[in-house]
């Protein structure tokens, strides 16, 4: 395999599920070593959990650190969440405070300005995205998610009238 920077001689290799697959140790060097050569590579998975299970903490860690793209659909993994959200980090904002003493309504009182860290995206925020909703993490601008609605092929209409998918029973299966 030679190195290509051409579009059209990319090689897409969806994994689904890839976890399943038992351990394979090369996947973890993949992301870094194929993008030279036009292999993209979509890592799927239900869960950072299942990565975990089968890699171990430290390889997921790996894996998570070196692909460019995370699109999240919602989960039920809370620690998972709260790790994104922490990824994403903290916005700075102003807070005003006022207290007035009993009787003292109009001439009394004291009133305070600060600042607080607030989540970008909390681990609820990110628990409780609509079923339709990804959020897209992208390399080096994760304090900037994007959420975007899910474009489901199998539920729309033009892209289902692009696939040219004929679907023919394995005959020997049968058999």
């Amino acid at each position: 395999m030679k190195e290509s920077k051409k579009f059209e001689e990319r090689v897409y290799l969806f994994l689904d599920e890839f976890v399943r697959f038992g351990k394979l140790p090369f996947l973890l060097e993949m992301p870094a070593l194929s993008r030279s050569y036009g292999v993209v590579l979509l890592y799927i998975t239900q869960s950072n959990a299942m990565i975990e299970k089968y890699y171990g903490k430290e390889d997921a860690k790996i894996l998570n650190g070196t692909v460019n793209y995370r699109v999240l659909f919602r989960m039920n993994d809370y620690e998972y969440a709260q790790q994104i959200s922490n990824e994403i980090g903290k916005m700075t904002r102003k807070t005003r405070s006022h207290s007035t003493e009993k009787g003292q309504l109009i001439t009394g009182g004291t009133s305070s300005i600060g600042k607080e860290a607030w989540d970008l995206l909390s681990a609820q925020d990110i628990m409780n995205i609509d079923k339709d909703e990804v959020i897209v993490l992208v390399s080096g601008h994760k304090a900037k998610p994007l959420k975007l609605k899910a474009n489901y092929y199998f539920k729309n209409k033009e892209l289902l009238s692009r696939i040219n998918w004929e679907v023919k029973p394995n005959e020997e299966v049968f058999d």
